[in-house]
């Protein structure tokens, strides 16, 4: 009887070592994940050889004035029609959206072509005049583009 209970309990005491040692094993680490997969990409060429990364405005630009930029835009996810639209966002500095504006001539439209020529226009507001103001100098933003189903 004695050698019955020894044994049961060595089987336990291994029981739980074992458990143990599983459980380090099985104990799962959680890292975050975020990404983002799209369709929608915007090119320098009609033949979208040269893809947009960043639009360099230029030349200094005086209050007032006004400048394009010519991009392709295509939709790699074949048959799917989208419905364009356009933001700016992180301004730098945050006041240049009182006296700077982006705008493009496709907002609403379709791109159900396998490539769209659009013209982003940067105006710059007349009363930028006084040299104190903080947006004269360099400044820059984040242009998003959307296309929805």
């Amino acid at each position: 009887m004695n050698k019955t209970k020894l044994v049961l309990v060595g089987l336990a005491i291994t029981s739980m070592c074992f458990v143990s040692f599983a459980y380090a094993f099985l104990t799962a680490l959680l890292i975050p994940s975020n990404g983002r997969v799209t369709t929608l990409q915007a090119y320098w060429d009609s033949a979208c050889t040269n893809q947009v990364t960043s639009i360099d405005w230029g030349q200094t630009l005086a209050p007032g004035s006004t400048t394009t930029k010519d991009v392709w835009l295509k939709n790699w996810g074949g048959t799917s029609v989208l419905t364009l639209s356009l933001t700016t966002t992180n301004w730098n500095p945050t006041t240049a959206t009182g006296y700077m504006s982006i705008t493009w001539n496709r907002e609403g439209a379709t791109l159900d072509t396998p490539v769209l020529q659009c013209t982003l226009t940067l105006t710059v507001d007349a009363d930028v005049t006084d040299a104190t103001n903080p947006v004269i100098g360099p400044f820059a933003n984040d242009i998003v583009i959307t296309g929805t189903w």
